[in-house]
């Protein structure tokens, strides 16, 4: 299942509608481009801080791509393989690499700082402690820098019905994390394109991609496709 359109406005409207608040609340900030602000206060080199944006951009992706796979149903997919099989390794695999991405993806935030990873990054440890209970139920706990560990035993003993209630739907919390890691990506990309000189590129007003200038266009239509 593929994080659509209508997901990212059916899922958590509330909060995306305080993302959009976020970037209308100051015009200055939008000018500059989403990280701004991190650019300005990370001790990081231009280079290395590009390294650190890049990384960021894959780790939110790789989030994507896991849960992705996760959140199929029906004939052949993961969920269908280990109900028949009795084996679900390809499901934990998937799990382990979405959490390392995870890992990596609040590391890069964290590292590059600003207002809207600030943000992103307090709505995803408010997704994490919606969901502790069903988390810890497969052994996977948050630590104090909102990264995540996984007791391998405790996963692997896991039932299907468990790992399920975690990432095996659209509302759950790999279905939730998903779409929030597309606005991650966005951030980083953006990121990326102003150390470049590019033109600035942001959300339209319904929080899809909004194209700002020429060189940002095809930035915009990457986005969008993943739609």
């Amino acid at each position: 299942m593929r994080i659509t359109s209508s997901m990212l406005h059916n899922l958590n409207s509330t909060r995306m509608n305080s993302i959009r608040s976020s970037w209308s609340s100051n015009s200055s900030r939008r000018t500059n481009g989403f990280s701004s602000n991190s650019l300005r206060s990370n001790p990081y080199s231009k280079t290395n801080t590009a390294a650190v944006y890049q990384t960021t951009q894959k780790a939110a992706a790789d989030v994507r791509a896991q849960a992705e796979k996760l959140l199929e149903t029906g004939e052949n997919s993961l969920w269908d393989k280990a109900e028949k099989s009795g084996d679900n390794k390809e499901i934990l695999k998937s799990v382990n690499r979405f959490i390392d991405s995870y890992r990596d993806m609040l590391g890069g935030m964290s590292k590059t700082g600003g207002t809207v990873n600030n943000l992103y990054r307090i709505q995803l440890n408010s997704t994490v402690y919606t969901n502790e209970k069903l988390l810890k139920n497969i052994g996977i706990t948050a630590k104090k820098d909102g990264t995540l560990s996984v007791d391998q035993s405790k996963l692997k003993a896991a039932g299907l019905e468990d790992l399920k209630k975690v990432f095996g739907n659209s509302a759950s919390f790999g279905g939730t994390t998903a779409v929030k890691s597309i606005y991650v990506e966005a951030n980083a990309v953006s990121g990326m394109s102003q150390q470049a000189n590019a033109s600035y590129m942001g959300y339209n007003s319904f929080g899809g991609i909004g194209n700002y200038g020429s060189t940002s266009a095809g930035l915009g239509n990457y986005f969008n496709s993943l739609f």
